[in-house]
Protein backbone atom coordinates (compact mmCIF):
# COMPACT_ATOMS: atom_id res chain seq x y z
CA UNK A 1 0.00 0.00 0.00
CA UNK A 2 1.55 3.42 -0.87
CA UNK A 3 0.70 6.49 1.56
CA UNK A 4 0.46 10.20 0.52
CA UNK A 5 0.21 13.39 3.37
CA UNK A 6 1.05 16.62 4.16
CA UNK A 7 3.02 17.97 6.83
CA UNK A 8 3.79 21.92 7.68
CA UNK A 9 7.53 22.61 7.75
CA UNK A 10 7.86 22.14 11.48
CA UNK A 11 6.29 18.49 11.09
CA UNK A 12 2.60 19.04 12.03
CA UNK A 13 -0.05 16.97 9.67
CA UNK A 14 -2.87 18.88 10.60
CA UNK A 15 -4.22 22.18 12.81
CA UNK A 16 -6.49 20.03 14.39
CA UNK A 17 -9.66 17.58 14.34
CA UNK A 18 -11.52 19.69 11.49
CA UNK A 19 -8.67 20.33 9.55
CA UNK A 20 -9.32 21.39 6.18
CA UNK A 21 -5.66 21.62 4.87
CA UNK A 22 -6.28 25.29 3.58
CA UNK A 23 -2.43 25.41 4.79
CA UNK A 24 -1.61 23.45 1.62
CA UNK A 25 -0.98 25.49 -1.92
CA UNK A 26 -3.35 24.53 -4.53
CA UNK A 27 -0.44 22.99 -6.56
CA UNK A 28 -0.43 19.96 -3.75
CA UNK A 29 -3.66 19.46 -3.94
CA UNK A 30 -3.21 19.33 -7.89
CA UNK A 31 -0.54 16.59 -7.44
CA UNK A 32 -2.53 14.45 -4.33
CA UNK A 33 -5.54 14.45 -7.10
CA UNK A 34 -3.23 12.79 -9.78
CA UNK A 35 -1.99 10.66 -7.45
CA UNK A 36 -4.59 9.27 -6.25
CA UNK A 37 -6.06 8.53 -9.02
CA UNK A 38 -3.40 5.93 -10.26
CA UNK A 39 -3.47 2.28 -11.04
CA UNK A 40 -7.79 2.10 -9.88
CA UNK A 41 -8.02 5.10 -7.65
CA UNK A 42 -8.69 3.29 -4.52
CA UNK A 43 -7.88 5.63 -1.34
CA UNK A 44 -8.40 4.21 2.34
CA UNK A 45 -9.28 6.32 4.97
CA UNK A 46 -10.44 6.44 8.13
CA UNK A 47 -14.03 7.59 9.23
CA UNK A 48 -12.55 10.55 10.97
CA UNK A 49 -10.86 11.65 7.34
CA UNK A 50 -13.57 10.26 5.10
CA UNK A 51 -16.29 13.08 6.99
CA UNK A 52 -13.63 16.01 6.48
CA UNK A 53 -13.33 15.28 2.63
CA UNK A 54 -14.78 17.71 0.36
CA UNK A 55 -18.05 16.93 -1.84
CA UNK A 56 -15.35 17.97 -4.90
CA UNK A 57 -13.39 15.24 -4.27
CA UNK A 58 -15.72 12.55 -3.32
CA UNK A 59 -17.88 12.93 -6.35
CA UNK A 60 -14.85 12.46 -8.32
CA UNK A 61 -15.35 9.29 -10.40
CA UNK A 62 -11.80 8.45 -10.69
CA UNK A 63 -12.07 7.52 -6.71
CA UNK A 64 -13.15 5.06 -4.70
CA UNK A 65 -12.87 5.61 -1.09
CA UNK A 66 -12.48 2.67 1.12
CA UNK A 67 -13.15 3.30 5.03
CA UNK A 68 -10.92 1.21 7.32
CA UNK A 69 -11.87 -0.44 10.24
CA UNK A 70 -9.91 -1.81 13.17
CA UNK A 71 -10.81 -5.39 12.56
CA UNK A 72 -12.76 -7.38 9.71
CA UNK A 73 -12.85 -7.45 5.83
CA UNK A 74 -11.85 -3.54 5.80
CA UNK A 75 -9.36 -4.02 8.26
CA UNK A 76 -5.86 -2.24 7.28
CA UNK A 77 -4.01 -5.98 6.91
CA UNK A 78 -7.26 -7.27 4.93
CA UNK A 79 -7.45 -4.45 3.01
CA UNK A 80 -3.91 -4.57 2.04
CA UNK A 81 -4.01 -8.61 1.79
CA UNK A 82 -7.02 -7.54 -1.45
CA UNK A 83 -5.44 -3.93 -2.51
CA UNK A 84 -1.40 -4.26 -1.92
CA UNK A 85 0.19 -2.10 -4.22
CA UNK A 86 -3.77 -0.68 -5.97
CA UNK A 87 -4.48 1.06 -2.64
CA UNK A 88 -3.43 4.81 -1.69
CA UNK A 89 -3.59 5.38 2.35
CA UNK A 90 -4.77 8.98 3.24
CA UNK A 91 -5.27 10.74 6.07
CA UNK A 92 -4.04 11.79 9.66
CA UNK A 93 -1.32 10.42 12.07
CA UNK A 94 -3.12 8.05 13.79
CA UNK A 95 -3.94 5.90 10.35
CA UNK A 96 -0.65 6.29 8.96
CA UNK A 97 1.29 5.16 12.11
CA UNK A 98 -0.61 2.25 12.32
CA UNK A 99 -0.53 1.41 8.54
CA UNK A 100 3.52 1.49 9.24
CA UNK A 101 3.63 -0.58 12.37
CA UNK A 102 1.87 -3.24 10.56
CA UNK A 103 4.40 -3.29 7.46
CA UNK A 104 1.76 -2.95 4.80
CA UNK A 105 3.13 0.94 3.64
CA UNK A 106 5.35 0.14 0.72
CA UNK A 107 6.06 4.01 -0.75
CA UNK A 108 5.15 6.91 1.59
CA UNK A 109 4.97 10.57 -0.66
CA UNK A 110 5.62 13.39 1.81
CA UNK A 111 4.00 16.94 1.00
CA UNK A 112 6.53 19.27 3.23
CA UNK A 113 5.08 22.37 3.03
CA UNK A 114 7.22 25.53 3.92
CA UNK A 115 4.59 26.97 6.14
CA UNK A 116 4.73 26.60 9.92
CA UNK A 117 1.49 25.25 11.71
CA UNK A 118 0.71 24.79 15.39
CA UNK A 119 -1.18 22.09 16.65
CA UNK A 120 -1.97 19.38 19.64
CA UNK A 121 1.35 17.42 19.22
CA UNK A 122 -1.17 14.24 18.45
CA UNK A 123 -1.28 15.78 14.95
CA UNK A 124 2.59 15.58 14.10
CA UNK A 125 4.07 13.36 11.27
CA UNK A 126 4.19 10.05 13.10
CA UNK A 127 7.24 9.10 11.28
CA UNK A 128 9.48 11.79 10.96
CA UNK A 129 12.08 9.73 12.67
CA UNK A 130 12.26 6.95 10.52
CA UNK A 131 11.49 8.68 6.94
CA UNK A 132 15.02 9.83 6.34
CA UNK A 133 15.99 8.89 2.40
CA UNK A 134 14.34 9.51 0.06
CA UNK A 135 14.77 7.96 -3.30
CA UNK A 136 13.53 11.21 -4.54
CA UNK A 137 13.03 14.58 -3.77
CA UNK A 138 11.64 17.45 -5.68
CA UNK A 139 11.41 21.08 -4.69
CA UNK A 140 8.34 23.19 -6.10
CA UNK A 141 9.41 26.40 -4.36
CA UNK A 142 6.90 26.49 -1.45
CA UNK A 143 6.59 22.92 -0.39
CA UNK A 144 8.77 19.79 -1.42
CA UNK A 145 7.68 16.20 -2.42
CA UNK A 146 9.72 13.47 -0.98
CA UNK A 147 9.12 9.61 -2.14
CA UNK A 148 10.02 7.00 0.41
CA UNK A 149 10.22 3.12 -0.04
CA UNK A 150 9.73 0.85 2.59
CA UNK A 151 10.97 -2.61 3.35
CA UNK A 152 9.09 -4.58 6.21
CA UNK A 153 9.53 -1.50 8.07
CA UNK A 154 13.18 -0.48 7.25
CA UNK A 155 13.31 2.62 5.01
CA UNK A 156 16.19 2.79 2.21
Amino acid sequence: MKAIFAESSNGYMARGPKDDMSWTPGLDKKIFSLLTVFDSGKCVCSNKTYALLPQKMLSDPARRYIIAEKTGPNSLVALNQVYHDDAILIGGPTILKEAYNLSILNTIVVTTVKTEIMADPKYKNPLADVLKNPVKRIDFGGFVISVYKTQHGKER
